[in-house]
Formats: structure tokens, C-alpha cells, sequence
């Protein structure tokens, strides 16, 4: 978890201040040092929820490993950006990251994850992974910075740039949200639970059924008078002991040549299954799977604060910052919504067309 910052007097918030601003402006220019010795800028513009976003390669290396998950999210036409992300590695541009002007050893040292925010930047710096993120909010710029795309996560290429997109969305009327998603444009479901729950297998099961794919992992919400589903990554996730029980999905694996905390085989679902794609839909309510083993599903209404333990906790776990702001959202939601488990049976099609008529029924 990224560690908390001892409380600071003014005098140390304003050298924050200073430092945070220095930092920033010093990896901007790092960043156009890369891009002019990788041969140049890389650009990729994406409609995700109600935000425009320029994404912008320091040479061609990032591409292909960060940008499958959000093919499915081209506008028809290039607007204005609201947010623009500087993406550089420092091994195939031979920059170097700016010396970061504070203390980070001790986290270095053990592995921890270093968490820095103020009004006006967000700051989170991963160790295990020399991974970079940061948001200057005031100029709507951010930056993801590896020391080498050859060592990416495998989780980055299935869910990149989790942190930034959490950051402004959390700014911007969206809440980023640990569940995945089926539905139809006149209303869906979210599909929530602990890693094992049988979340991912449940809604790529509805790809064989007449129900739409909005995600597997993570979307958007608003949380407005009706929330609304935001498509955010069209990508599965498999356990290796499940991939024989979904073969259509072959075509679709993610073939990266970064293995790294390669926990769960990724697949790009719009690239095979375009027709399948939904960027959005109206919550109908939340379905809590459960895995039974039995030869039929059931259905029963649960309370709110149910479907709260199923979405709060993975949500707030796997995000950095506005952990109360993000619960506080999570708790609006459940009340607007009516949530249920889902007992599942062995039959994963049976499971799709229970869902598909339960949410005709809603």
C-alpha cells in the first residue's frame, strides 16, 4: 500500500510545493529530450468516459504494450484534450529520470510504494516495478515514466495507467470501479467480488450470449441521480486453470513480451469481438457471483450494505489516494441500485442467459 506522509508544518508544505513544481517541470522536459532522441512524438487520442485524452509515446516502444486496452475507445474525430499523459522508458530513449527530490530510500529499501499529494499534484512512485505516475491537475498534464519497457507488468498491459486515470476521474465526476461489466444500451449490470469470485469468468461467459461487453476488471460510474457504466479497458483476465473452458476466446490473447508479475493470461476482447463492445450503459443493479458448483443458478436480493463489502474493499485497496472519496461514492451507488447474489452453476452458459433474463426482467 503506498505509505502516508507524516503531517507537515507550513514551512515544509511550501518546500513540498516548490519541489513537486520543479520535479514536474524537470520530467516534462525529459520527457521531449526522449521523444527527440526516439525519433519523435507518438500520439493516440481516446474518448474515455467524458474526458478527451492525447496519449503521447516518446518513440514507438510503449505503443503496442499500453494502447490495445483502449482501442475500443477511438473517437470518430480528434477533439481538444482534456488531460494529455507523457509516456517514456528511459532504456530505449537513454534519458534518464530527474533526480527526485525527496527522500525515498526508505521505501526503495523495502519495496514500498511512495505516495506524494497537494492541492495541486499527485505523486506515486513504484519501486518494485521503477515505475513513475504523476499529475500536475492545474495544467491537466500527467506522466508515466519506466526505466524499461521490457520489464512492464503484465497487469499494465491489461489495465494500464490505473493510477493517472483514477487520479482525474476522481476530479472529474467519474468513479474508477474494481467490477466487471455486461448489459445491453438500455441498461446493465455490475459484476463485483474478491479476485476468485468468479467475476472475470462470469462476464466473458455473457460474449456467448446476447448481453454486451463493457469490461471485466475495472470501469467508470458516475455518480450523478442515475449512475451510468463507462467502459475502461476491453480486456479479460483468465487464471491459466480456466483457459481451456473459454476456446473463443483464442484469437483474442494477449501475445506480450513483457512476462512480469504475469499472474493471468490477458485477453483484447474488442479486437475479436467488436460487435460485443458497449462504452456505456444505465446501472440496472449489482450482481455479487457466488461459486456453488450447483446445477442451476439462483438469484436473491441482498442489502446494500452487502453489495458495499463486495465493491468497497478492492476498490479502495487497489487505488492510490481518495480512499474516502472513492467509498463515499461506492456507498451512493448501492443505494441507488438494487444489488443481488448470483449463485452460480457449473454450466457457465447457463449462468449468461440467467443474468440476461433477470436484467430483461429488471
Amino acid at each position: 500500500m503506498p505509505l502516508n506522509l507524516p503531517e507537515r508544518s507550513d514551512s515544509k508544505i511550501q518546500s513540498d510545493n516548490v519541489k513537486s513544481h520543479l520535479f514536474f517541470t524537470e520530467i516534462i522536459k525529459s520527457y521531449k529530450k526522449a521523444a527527440a532522441s526516439a525519433g519523435g512524438e507518438i500520439h493516440r487520442f481516446y474518448k474515455i468516459g467524458n474526458s478527451h485524452l492525447d496519449i503521447s509515446f516518446a518513440g514507438p516502444k510503449g505503443v503496442p504494450l499500453l494502447t490495445p486496452a483502449f482501442e475500443h475507445l477511438m473517437p470518430e474525430k480528434k477533439e481538444k484534450a482534456d488531460l494529455k499523459i507523457y509516456i517514456w522508458d528511459s532504456a530505449s530513449t537513454g534519458i534518464a529520470l530527474p533526480p527526485v527530490p525527496w527522500n525515498v530510500n526508505e521505501c526503495i529499501r523495502q519495496n514500498q510504494p511512495w505516495r506524494f499529494k497537494n492541492k495541486r499534484y499527485d505523486i506515486l512512485f513504484q519501486p518494485e516495478n521503477n515505475i513513475l505516475n504523476l499529475m500536475d491537475r492545474r495544467l491537466r498534464k500527467a506522466c508515466f515514466w519506466i526505466n524499461d519497457f521490457q520489464n512492464l507488468p503484465h497487469y499494465e498491459v491489461g489495465s494500464p495507467l490505473l493510477a493517472v486515470l483514477h487520479w482525474w476521474f476522481s476530479r472529474h465526476h467519474l468513479q474508477l470501479i474494481h467490477a466487471a461489466a455486461v448489459g445491453r444500451t438500455d441498461g446493465g449490470v455490475l459484476i463485483a467480488g474478491k479476485g476468485g469470485s468468479g467475476k472475470s469468468s462470469t462476464a466473458l461467459s455473457c460474449l456467448q450470449s446476447d448481453l454486451l461487453y463493457t469490461g471485466d476488471d475495472y470501469c467508470l460510474i458516475s455518480n450523478k441521480a442515475f449512475p451510468v457504466v463507462h467502459s475502461l479497458y476491453s480486456t479479460g483476465k483468465l487464471n491459466d486453470k480456466d483457459i481451456s473452458l473459454f476456446p473463443y476466446l483464442k484469437s483474442s490473447l494477449c501475445k506480450s513480451d513483457c512476462p512480469k508479475n504475469q499472474k493471468k493470461s490477458i485477453y483484447f476482447i474488442h479486437r475479436c469481438f467488436p460487435e460485443k463492445t458497449l462504452k456505456k450503459f444505465p446501472l440496472k443493479t449489482i450482481i455479487i457471483p457466488k461459486l456453488t458448483g450447483n446445477p442451476s443458478p439462483r438469484i436473491e436480493k441482498i442489502p446494500p450494505a452487502s453489495g458495499l463489502l463486495a465493491l468497497g474493499p478492492s476498490t479502495v485497496f487497489q487505488l492510490p489516494g481518495f480512499k474516502e472519496k472513492t467509498f463515499r461514492n461506492l456507498s451512493e451507488v448501492v443505494k441507488k441500485v438494487p444489488c443481488y447474489t448470483l449463485e452460480l452453476s457449473r454450466d457457465r452458459n447457463t449462468n449468461a442467459s440467467v443474468l440476461s433474463r433477470f436484467l430483461t426482467h429488471l
